[in-house]
């Protein structure tokens, strides 16, 4: 098993262009693309966040329970 702290500590040494190229060897290799994740991301960036809603509100609601 690799050790992961010092993997982790040669990445954070490589130049922008060194972890550019990286990317893109282990791209090629594995298959797979970063850039895919990307619209996900952004999605979740830009949607609404859902809001609970206020005791006035479930009260308001059609068939929400009245109290006595």
């Amino acid at each position: 098993m690799a050790d992961l702290a010092a993997l982790k500590e040669q990445i954070v040494g490589l130049s922008l262009l060194d972890a550019a190229q990286l990317v893109k060897e282990l791209e090629e290799t594995l298959g797979v693309s970063a850039a895919a994740a990307a619209p996900v991301i952004l999605a979740r960036a830009v949607m609404p966040r859902p809001r609970s809603l206020s005791p006035d509100d479930r009260r308001a609601r059609p068939g929400a329970r009245r109290r006595r």
